[in-house]
């Protein structure tokens, strides 16, 4: 079983540790209620929706997309989570035309449309939604496995701006570390054609691999954005 592990911090140095803030349900958490598939909740990513904190995270069979809300958006802590279980996911991977979806990042483009980048078969996939439940898969932003000859494993894709530039910033996790590259986005102003991301490195799989965030064994980081320094945060 895996767990959303839940902690606090007023200065990111010292943590006090929470109880759990999302716990897996049996059965591919409750998606497939008469198969016996793996439990657990794996990554995702928090966004404020029409005020309210909202997580979309993946679950282990790697079919689904979740969905959870907070509580009590006015609690600093925001402690408590409550999944949406509704008739259906959020996505799914069978009506993306996929085999597997995983490891979702959103965010709001400038146009207020609704964006997720997920881990798909081929790379980087990119949705789009005007609500945040309702999801249009529009293509691949990046396609990291293209190139048949590596061995490294790519997933947990990351997507940013860097503050103060025009470019972003496209991170994801290889076998052994986080690795990025930067290049120039176009965000595309219409809810069913994909944004374009160009990066600097045209061989993704190969260059990226030698761009790592840091030294040592680094996997799955997210990134924050701090408003008052004006700085993303890993």
């Amino acid at each position: 079983f895996k767990y959303w592990a839940h902690a606090v911090s007023d200065d990111l140095l010292n943590w006090q540790i929470l109880k759990p803030a999302l716990a897996p349900d049996l059965n591919c958490d409750g998606f497939e209620p008469d198969a016996v598939t793996p439990n657990g909740v794996w990554v995702g990513d928090i966004s404020i929706v029409s005020g309210r904190p909202t997580i979309l995270y993946a679950v282990e069979c790697q079919k689904y997309i979740g969905m959870a809300t907070a509580n009590d958006p006015e609690d600093p802590r925001l402690e408590n989570w409550t999944k949406v279980q509704s008739e259906k996911p959020v996505l799914t991977a069978k009506e993306m035309g996929v085999n597997t979806i995983r490891d979702p990042v959103t965010w709001i483009g400038s146009d207020g449309i609704h964006r997720m980048l997920a881990d798909c078969p081929t790379g980087a996939c990119l949705l789009k939604s005007g609500d945040f439940t309702t999801w249009r898969y529009v293509g691949d932003l990046v396609k990291w496995r293209q190139d048949t000859q590596t061995t490294d494993n790519m997933d947990d894709p990351d997507f940013f701006p860097l503050p103060g530039t025009d470019w972003h910033v496209f991170k994801v996790s290889s076998t052994a570390s986080d690795v990025w590259t930067m290049g120039t986005y176009i965000e595309v102003n219409d809810i069913g054609e994909p944004d374009i991301f160009t990066p600097l490195i045209k061989d993704e799989i190969q260059g990226m691999s030698q761009q790592k965030i840091d030294y040592g064994s680094f996997y799955a980081s997210k990134s924050g954005y701090d408003p008052v320094n004006k700085r993303v945060e890993l």
